[in-house]
């Protein structure tokens, strides 16, 4: 019943009945043996005995050994459960935890920005009431010297408008003062300072502030001192943005200094004048943080005034210096060790001829997004120096070097056309190209910047080797389409295969030097807007009627010293071109009051003329002009001997701007025009 049946032995167990059947069969032997027989007996059961006991406590054993191996996989399943059951029910717990950690931490950021806005709101409106009691003492202060300076005494409670229109029945007194303000800003300054002596009123208006925005002083010149200087700033000293000193060499360390006291500057000419190099530390470390253009072009500063400039002024992007002679490299370095790098656009070192390769190299290294190069004028430009500028500036868009006569495609001078061809390759977004008087160049260079997409501009006046290859080269290029001015000025070599091909592929041009049959094929530029024929010995009567019999569409002709065209010519013109706007006939001594007549009654839209020198011309051209021109705003008389002054002072009142005098032409005048009518009289 204790041992289990998987635990019983296999084999059988001798039985009783055996052993007997043993003994007995044992008995038959002799008698001799039944004592041994016994004993032997006794062994074998007691070792019968001995191994079923040991048969049963050894399954016994057995059972309770897998008793206790179950025993134990039971204990190790059940902490198995214990253990999976707390880790669920801590990543549960975790779970809960972290999204009311993350609710706490959304409602804590919005609390932050509420109170930031509440704090912030709070600052402002310090800041706006401080400003607010400020701004009402400031009025106060200011409405007080107004009443002071119109004779009004005490403190009135009416406005300055109303007053005004107290003092003053005038029309521009009764308008609202933005409105008043706006017709003032069409005056100059000079013209301003007399209208505020008209009245109080109109004083109060011409001391507004929309009225300083812009402060040109260049009409003065040398007039101006410090003193009267010091007077215009105080009016609008905080309101002035640009201001223009061109040619203001009276001025001295005084009068710039108060110049630095605008704060809000941000665009200075100091061209012409006697400016130093501490008005410019002045100026910038006052008023450069806002600075934008800067033109001290033919000064005195030198390095020291471009050192002030990159500490005081990082948001600068132009800069003329321009004829400054005392500008060498190191000022260069100074402004590409700066702050204003990134942002700078235009640069003109023109006649600057301290300037040599380790400035050019200073340049491209430091304005990546340089747009406008100028260096004309420059004798110490070379093939290493134009080349270190484009290797740098590679968004160059506007490119003068005029008067450069080392400038050449040949390998032996200091400008090759390696140079040029490095031009169109790295600035290719070229639109602007100025290489007048540059006499070396060939159609090799013209060849390489055929090769621009985007050149609308290209000046190649006094070239001599230009030739027809040359601009074929440039009109059948990528960009010929596009080009909206070409100057061909005294290219000589140059015949009317070019102006041809012109007129199939470009849509504006300048034309300087053509013959009659290049007139001709100008007129197949059907959208031409400009022609300029100034000193052109080869144009006649018919060429011009050719011409403008096709471009109908014209606004601006400038024949100035054209000696061979007569009234006939100006006839066709009239007739031909209505929407005319410009006309120049300075210097053409054949033209007479029928001229004027057809102009006056074909031309409308006439805004600009210019008849200096017609000596033939008399009052009853004037009269043609003051009957038929109404759009007229500009006419230029000068040593014009047969007309009357009072019928000129007539024509003052219905145009804007007349210039006349019967003065004898001045030598200069006349030199021009005695060498245009020999050069005709040689070629007939």
């Amino acid at each position: 019943m204790l041992i289990p049946d998987d635990l019983r032995p296999k084999k059988k167990i001798a039985v009783p009945n055996a052993l007997d059947f043993i003994l007995n069969s044992s008995r038959r032997r002799d008698d001799e043996d039944s004592e041994a027989m016994a004993e032997l007996y006794l062994k074998a059961c007691n070792h019968y005995s001995k191994r079923i006991l040991k048969i049963t406590f050894g399954a016994i054993k057995d059972f309770i050994q897998v008793k206790r191996d179950l025993e134990r996989e039971e204990a190790r399943k059940m902490l198995i459960a214990v253990n999976f059951n707390h880790t669920l029910m801590c990543r549960m717990t975790f779970k809960k935890w972290k999204t009311w950690a993350r609710q706490r931490s959304v409602k804590t950021k919005d609390a932050t920005e509420k109170m930031k806005i509440v704090f912030a709101n709070y600052v402002q409106q310090v800041i706006f009431d401080s400003w607010y009691a400020s701004a009402v003492e400031a009025k106060k202060t200011r409405e007080y010297f107004e009443r002071l300076e119109r004779g009004v005494q005490g403190e009135g409670d009416t406005d300055d408008q109303e007053q005004m229109h107290e003092e003053g029945n005038d029309p521009v007194s009764l308008l609202p003062i933005e409105v008043s303000a706006q017709i003032f800003t069409k005056l100059s300054l000079a013209e301003m300072a007399k209208c505020s002596l008209v009245c109080r009123s109109w004083k109060v208006i011409i001391q507004s502030n929309a009225l300083w925005n812009k402060v040109d002083l260049s009409p003065f010149g040398s007039k101006l001192k410090d003193n009267s200087l010091i007077n215009i700033l105080t009016v609008g000293r905080p309101f002035v943005v640009h201001l223009n000193l061109q040619g203001c060499n009276s001025l001295t360390s005084t009068g710039f200094g108060y110049v630095a006291q605008c704060r809000n500057l941000q665009d200075v000419n100091f061209s012409y004048t006697t400016l130093t190099d501490e008005v410019i530390e002045d100026v910038g470390f006052s008023s450069g943080s806002q600075m934008l253009y800067l033109n001290m072009s033919n000064t005195q500063i030198s390095d020291k005034a471009l050192r002030s400039i990159c500490s005081f002024m990082p948001h600068l992007q132009y800069l003329n210096v321009s004829c400054c002679q005392l500008v060498t490299d190191k000022g260069l370095y100074y402004l590409s060790k700066g702050r204003l790098a990134s942002q700078f656009r235009h640069i003109d070192l023109s006649g600057c001829l301290n300037v040599n390769l380790n400035g050019f190299k200073c340049i491209g290294k430091a304005f990546p997004n340089l747009r406008s190069f100028y260096c004309n004028n420059n004798r110490n430009i070379d093939n290493q120096s134009l080349e270190c500028v484009l290797k740098g500036c590679r968004k160059l868009r506007s490119v003068s070097l005029k008067s450069c006569p080392l400038l050449s495609d040949e390998g032996n001078t200091r400008i090759s056309d390696r140079t040029i061809s490095a031009l169109s390759e790295r600035c290719s977004a070229l639109r602007h190209f100025y290489v007048s008087d540059c006499t070396r160049l060939t159609e090799i260079s013209m060849r390489s910047l055929a090769q621009l997409r985007s050149l609308v501009v290209l000046n190649l006046a006094d070239c001599i080797r230009i030739n027809d290859a040359a601009v074929r080269a440039i009109v059948e290029g990528p960009s010929g389409p596009i080009i909206r001015e070409m100057n061909l000025t005294n290219c000589i070599r140059v015949t009317d295969a070019s102006l041809l091909r012109i007129s199939q592929r470009c849509l504006t041009c300048l034309v300087h030097q053509s013959s009659l049959k290049g007139l001709h094929n100008l007129s197949g530029i059907r959208k031409l807007k400009h022609l300029s024929l100034v000193a052109n010995t080869a144009v006649s009567d018919l060429g011009v009627q050719k011409l403008v019999s096709s471009v109908t569409e014209i606004e601006s002709i400038i024949v100035s010293f054209c000696v061979s065209l007569s009234d006939g010519a100006f006839k066709n013109i009239a007739y031909s071109c209505r929407k005319l706007t410009t006309l120049g006939l300075a210097g053409c001594t054949l033209v007479g009051d029928m001229t004027i007549q057809y102009i006056s009654g074909a031309c409308p839209f006439l805004a600009q003329l210019d008849i200096s020198g017609c000596v033939d011309l008399t009052d009853k051209a004037l009269k043609f002009i003051r009957k038929g021109c109404k759009n007229l705003r500009v006419l230029i008389m000068l040593y014009c001997r047969n007309m009357n002054k009072g019928t000129v002072s007539k024509l003052k009142s219905t145009i804007d701007v007349v210039e006349w005098n019967g003065n004898i032409p001045p030598p200069s005048f006349k030199l021009h025009l005695n060498s245009v009518a020999s050069l005709v009289v040689t070629q007939k």
